[in-house]
């Protein structure tokens, strides 16, 4: 089953609605709006303004709020607590979500083995930028694809 028919699925969900968030949520960031530009490469370009020693494994932000996980810099994109949160929901819904970056980020994904994780996490965006790696929908109809050839007769 797909996203969009599971939504379908769910009392509430304004699909249109949900669109048009992203695109505002999109529109507001510093590259929104440029023809070519996608909400991914948005992020990346920020990532790679952050420095080494900013980047947080094993919890979201560190106690004393210098450092951060992806998906604290991906929180911290945002203009104030409801933006931010919704870029967090926005990007697990889209691209990736914390259970797949996670392992990227704290270096124990095999094939994301670069000493920093800003370098790991900044590669496997990349990755599903390009195709290589599996958006979050991706994965799931793979998911289901593979369960449904194991319980078909």
């Amino acid at each position: 089953m797909t996203l969009s028919r599971m939504l379908d699925t769910l009392p509430g969900v304004d699909k249109e609605r949900a669109a048009a968030r992203a695109r505002n949520l999109f529109d507001s960031l510093p590259h929104g709006g440029q023809p070519g530009v996608t909400f991914l490469d948005t992020v990346i370009d920020y990532l790679r303004t952050t420095e080494v020693d900013e980047w947080q494994t094993d919890v979201v932000r560190s106690k004393d709020g210098t450092r951060n996980c992806f998906f604290g810099h991906l929180f911290a994109i945002g203009r104030d607590d409801a933006q931010s949160n919704a870029l967090w929901e926005f990007f697990e819904e889209t691209y990736a979500t914390t259970y797949m970056v996670y392992a990227v980020n704290d270096g124990t994904h095999p094939d994301y083995q670069q000493e920093h994780a800003r370098d790991r996490v900044i590669a496997y965006l990349s990755a599903i930028r390009d195709g290589s790696e599996l958006t979050t929908q991706q994965s799931m109809d793979e998911h289901e694809r593979q369960y449904l050839a194991e319980v078909s007769p």
